[in-house]
């Protein structure tokens, strides 16, 4: 999601529209159930395609109260000397141990587990594939990373290109056109466009487009959100989150409204059905019946929070950065441990977790007000740093970053990892001064 000259230009020019509204931010208050009951409010009514002229105009509820979002991203610059620890080069090593044990670049295949054949699913390979973009933003003139990173596009990825009736674009679990997930999909077409960001090729912007077509498709009419899948009978925060970060995505690299009136519906749905008290997420709600999963999971919250800041600083509405910031505090008591003595990472699923990371970053990047927001970077270097150093010279790690490399290496944790490695490198080596 991160790309600088997009996301500054977008926060001046909110700022000069906003011009007239105030420029400080609010001081965080606790949710009420008026609060939540005062949230945007959407109706039924399925935006049409893209291509189309003719649109049914949504009357969605959007918080009314707005700012100028801050301006100046360089306010919480944090000191090199408090982060030793080489990550980035980590992750490198750790990439390459992944590349050479995990995947076959002739065949296109990418494996599930170290040590044996199977296929990896859509989900695990979507993962790899976030890793390695989030390395190449760290350096993107390291070319040979590049070319690695294009062959995951170009190659690895349209083995899961699937078929579906009235869907130009889709990929399936599998590579023999298995079941169709929507917020796999979505992994997809945020890394899509993240791939149009980075290098430049309209060609993923065009891929993006196409497939955020069929995940916009998983709307149910009935309970409104978008389906975990096809034939699916609950709406998950999981095929949420991401669809609003998406649609916050393709409305920043294209300007049509259509995404944006989309990451308002949908996140606006997700906040209202999904939403504790504390502003963590909860899984999942039954179409039928609509009883809700309360299952917490680390990347819910981090997409949530992700969207949330991304619809503060294209619209500037300020109820948006209010509700990212009562999440991140709730994911903080939700998912870590913390002391005088250790900081860990609670029921650590390594690329649940680097979600969270990026909803962090989000935030740290935009909310610059007083700094506050480095203490969650602060939280994640510590666990990582940990997380490596418990790894040692077997580079893998566990299923959770609070073991050590389990006897079955699933490439999904050991992705995961790389993805979170990079991410905290290139905020350490754009801030840390």
């Amino acid at each position: 999601m991160k790309n600088n000259t997009k996301k500054i230009i977008s926060l001046i020019l909110a700022a000069a529209i906003l011009s007239g509204c105030t420029s400080g931010v609010a001081e965080d208050t606790t949710e009420t159930e008026e609060t939540a009951a005062e949230t945007a409010e959407t109706s039924e009514t399925v935006p049409e395609t893209a291509e189309e002229t003719e649109t049914e105009t949504e009357t969605v509820k959007a918080p009314v109260e707005t700012e100028a979002p801050a301006v100046s991203v360089m306010e919480n610059v944090l000191s090199a000397e408090d982060y030793p620890a080489d990550l980035e080069g980590y992750a490198r090593t750790m990439l390459e141990k992944i590349r050479s044990e995990m995947t076959n670049e002739k065949t296109g295949f990418a494996y599930e587990f170290l040590g044996k054949k199977q296929i990896a699913f859509l989900w695990p390979f979507s993962v790899l594939l976030e890793s390695v973009s989030s390395l190449y933003e760290c350096d993107t003139t390291d070319e040979e990373l590049r070319d690695y990173y294009v062959l995951l596009l170009d190659k690895f990825l349209p083995r899961y290109e699937g078929s579906m009736s009235g869907i130009k674009r889709v990929y399936a679990s599998t590579m023999d056109n298995g079941d169709k997930y929507y917020d796999d999909n979505e992994w997809i077409v945020i890394e899509l466009s993240r791939a149009y960001r980075l290098l430049g090729d309209e060609k993923y912007l065009d891929y993006a487009k196409e497939l955020a077509e069929f995940c916009y498709s998983g709307w149910s009419n009935s309970s409104g959100g978008i389906k975990w899948k096809v034939d699916s009978d609950s709406c998950n925060t999981c095929s949420n989150g991401p669809a609003a970060v998406l649609s916050c995505m393709l409305y920043e690299d294209t300007g049509d409204g259509y995404y944006l009136d989309w990451a308002k519906k949908i996140y606006a749905w997700t906040y209202e059905n999904l939403r504790d008290n504390d502003g963590t997420y909860f899984d999942n709600k039954k179409i039928n019946g609509g009883s809700v999963d309360k299952a917490k999971y680390a990347y819910n919250t981090g997409t949530m929070i992700v969207s949330g800041v991304q619809l503060y600083r294209i619209t500037g509405e300020k109820d948006y950065l209010t509700q990212a910031r009562q999440s991140a505090k709730g994911g903080e008591k939700e998912f870590f441990l913390k002391s005088s003595s250790r900081c860990v990472v609670r029921n650590s699923h390594p690329w649940f977790n680097s979600w969270l990371l990026e909803g962090y970053i989000e935030l740290f990047e935009t909310d610059t007000e007083d700094g506050w927001t480095k203490d969650y970077i602060d939280d994640f270097y510590k666990v990582l740093d940990n997380t490596v150093n418990r790894a040692g010279e077997g580079i893998y790690v566990g299923k959770s970053w609070n073991s050590k490399a389990d006897s079955e290496v699933e490439l999904i944790h050991q992705a995961g990892t790389v993805r979170a490695l990079a991410q905290i490198s290139r905020v350490l080596k754009e801030y840390a001064k």
